[in-house]
């Protein structure tokens, strides 16, 4: 379980960039899974033309990074 949730929201060169990270315990991203979550948020910020990406470990938490033009 998390503990610390940190957002960061920037706007820069016409872009805005969010990225939200966490201390949890993390998950394997390469693994198939039947939930929607994030499958949903990578397809709306791709149909806006944005740049979607997570990152997860046990040592470091989970980062998912956003880039909208």
């Amino acid at each position: 379980m998390a503990t610390e949730v940190k957002i960061n929201v920037r706007a820069e060169k016409k872009q805005i960039s969010l990225t939200i990270s966490d201390n949890g315990k993390g998950f394997d991203v390469s693994q198939s899974t039947y939930r929607n979550g994030l499958k949903n948020m990578r397809n709306r910020i791709e149909k806006w033309k944005g740049d979607f990406a997570v990152s997860s470990s046990g040592l470091h938490g989970t980062t998912i990074s956003i880039l909208l033009p």
